[in-house]
């Protein structure tokens, strides 16, 4: 029986782990028979539900990527997708099921990298700048390298590469533009001299895409995106090679050709269900933008450009893994990004509300302070006493009564506690002298104010 790779006074059962724990080490495949596929199957169904605590893992750390990301302000961009496919990613992982899985520590749950989402949506934004593919006229490659960075785009070993210049040259970019950026570059020694090189090549662009010294940082970054799984559990998808014997055999020499008549080899490995939801979160560098790119920072011009960018990634790309064959395909919620809205604005209001509680609060302790520094110190006792008092509905002037039984006061200050008394009582008009009751020891008020007028006399 598969049984998981873990000291055996942890136990067996591991439905509180999360699932990158049941997938990795807890997974239940370690015995001499794991290769087998009918024991994956079971093992990753074990690995694959989440628990409610996964649950609200995930739902606790899309709102504090919500508040942290309500902080920026106008610099930010947040759009919300859903999956219409099942979404793959860190399938290159190392595993024993031969593909891995992305999971963010320390949570233990799927995510989709920042960078890989950066690295999607410049594919999408050179695509839509390409002349042969969707040239709009909007985006362009001096916008890509001000927003996305700027990085060599042939290594020394494919300096001859046919299709890079083909792909290169399906670009409009003037002399001009390529001084432009290299302008709002910083200036340095070797920055010049590198940008009259370039620019007194007979072919700049070109000379550009392979200056190898050349290395900049973009305007935008992207942050990590964890999914919100609708279902109680990731999925278990399979892909079948057919044609092993040829992949496998021909570096050996084998010389088989591929046929049908190949024997299958199941692959399994873990994918998020569709209609799963992304949140997707990016934060501009908005002083670095209005220095080097003025007219992208202007009006947000830069949010244009990303938008139109996440629709055709949206439309034709996908992410993650697998998006060759429909993985990772996604389309916009705007109904998803109204109710993040109004959320946001419910979350405003009650922190305005929360802020105007304070500061009533505040000036009620500071209008406390300020009536306590006018009281002498017995005064303040009294106050104390009355404040600290056991029982709600007992009155003040019973607690101080009682206070002074107790002998919390005595000579000068017990007769000043005596005349706050006198004062009180008076003022709540329950300061009696003589008593009408034919049983005057029962009359309460009377016989307080024998007391309180004994204290004055100093007894």
């Amino acid at each position: 029986m598969p049984i998981a790779a873990a000291p055996e006074y942890m136990g067996s059962d591991f439905k509180s782990a999360s699932p990158a724990l049941r997938f990795g080490m807890y997974l239940k495949i370690w015995d001499r028979s794991w290769n087998k596929p009918s024991d994956k199957q079971p093992a990753l169904d074990h690995a694959v539900s989440l628990n409610p605590y996964d649950r609200k893992v995930m739902k606790a750390f899309v709102d504090r990527q919500q508040a942290l990301f309500d902080r920026t302000g106008t610099s930010g961009l947040q759009l919300t997708s859903v999956s219409v496919a099942p979404f793959a990613t860190g399938l290159g992982n190392e595993h024993p099921l031969e593909n891995g899985f992305a999971f963010l520590n320390p949570y233990g749950l799927p995510y989709l990298p920042g960078s890989s989402i950066k690295g999607v949506l410049r594919r999408a934004a050179e695509e839509l700048a390409h002349e042969a593919f969707f040239k709009d006229g909007i985006w362009t490659l001096p916008a890509i390298w001000h927003l996305f960075g700027f990085e060599p785009w042939r290594s020394p070993e494919n300096r001859k590469s046919a299709a890079w210049s083909e792909w290169v040259d399906g670009f409009t970019v003037s002399p001009i533009a390529v001084e432009k950026y290299l302008n709002a570059l910083d200036k340095q020694s070797s920055m010049s001299q590198l940008g009259e090189e370039i620019l007194s090549s007979s072919n700049p662009l070109h000379t550009l895409m392979e200056a190898r010294q050349l290395h900049v940082r973009g305007a935008l970054q992207f942050w990590d995106v964890m999914p919100q799984i609708k279902s109680k559990s990731l999925t278990v998808e399979v892909m079948t090679p057919h044609y092993s014997h040829y992949y496998r055999e021909r570096e050996h020499g084998g010389g088989k050709s591929p046929h049908d008549s190949g024997s299958p080899n199941p692959i399994l490995f873990l994918t998020v269900p569709p209609e799963s939801s992304f949140t997707f979160h990016v934060v501009c560098d908005q002083k670095r933008l209005e220095r080097t790119a003025p007219e992208l920072a202007k009006d947000d011009g830069w949010k244009t450009l990303l938008q139109g960018a996440f629709e055709h990634a949206f439309d034709w790309l996908g992410f993650g893994a697998k998006t060759a064959v429909g993985y990772g395909s996604m389309k916009r919620d705007r109904a998803g990004e109204e109710e993040i809205q109004k959320e946001r604005e419910e979350r405003k209001r009650t922190e305005r509300e929360r802020a105007k509680q304070a500061q009533a609060e505040k000036e009620r302790k500071e209008q406390e302070e300020k009536r306590l520094a006018e009281l002498t110190p017995v005064e303040r006792e009294v106050d104390t006493v009355i404040r600290n008092r056991q029982h709600r509905d007992m009155t003040e002037i019973a607690a101080v009564i009682r206070a002074v039984r107790d002998g919390r006061w005595s000579g000068d200050e017990k007769i000043e506690v005596a005349k706050w008394l006198e004062n009180k009582m008076r003022e709540g008009k329950c300061w009696k002298e003589t008593s009408a009751k034919k049983r005057p020891d029962k009359d309460k008020d009377y016989q307080s104010t024998l007391t309180v007028k004994g204290w004055l006399e100093g007894m």
